[in-house]
Order: structure tokens, then sequence, then C-alpha cells
């Protein structure tokens, strides 16, 4: 079993210190952060068309823009914005 990777804090700070409607760019792990969702979770639900799929990047990376997993989130049944 593999275990999950820790995320940094500064990391995880700066993935929830981010403006909410920006373009920025997300790796896998810190929408997994984001979510609180472990990796194959995520990727099973971009299978089955629940998460929005990512971006793919050239080198073979995907990534998230953060308004479109905003977006997303808002739409949740139950979804509270974190306090500002």
């Amino acid at each position: 079993m593999r275990r999950k990777r820790e995320i940094p804090q500064s990391e995880a700070q700066s993935v929830a210190s981010m403006a909410p409607l920006d373009d920025t760019l997300l790796t896998l792990g810190e929408v997994s952060e984001w979510l609180r969702m472990g990796r194959s979770t995520i990727y099973r639900q971009m299978t089955s068309g629940i998460l929005p799929k990512p971006i793919k990047l050239s080198g073979g990376g995907i990534r998230w823009q953060r308004r479109v997993i905003n977006n997303w989130l808002s739409q949740q049944r139950g979804y509270q914005p974190p306090a500002a």
C-alpha cells in the first residue's frame, strides 16, 4: 500500500490563500489537498464524469484551473466556502 504524500504546510497554505476565481493551474497534489480526496478517488471521479477533467500538458502532466474546481465545488450539495 502506498503512503499518501504529505504536502508541506507552506504549500497547503499557498493553495488556500489563492484568489478564488483566478486561472491558477493546480497540480493533482494541490487538488487532492484542497478537496481532501485521495489521488485514486480524484482519478475515479474524473473517469466517471463527476469531477471536471484537467488540462493535459505537453510533458504528460495534468493541471486544473482553480476557478473550474471552485465552480464545481459551489455546485456540490452542502458546500460551504471557507471563511475569509
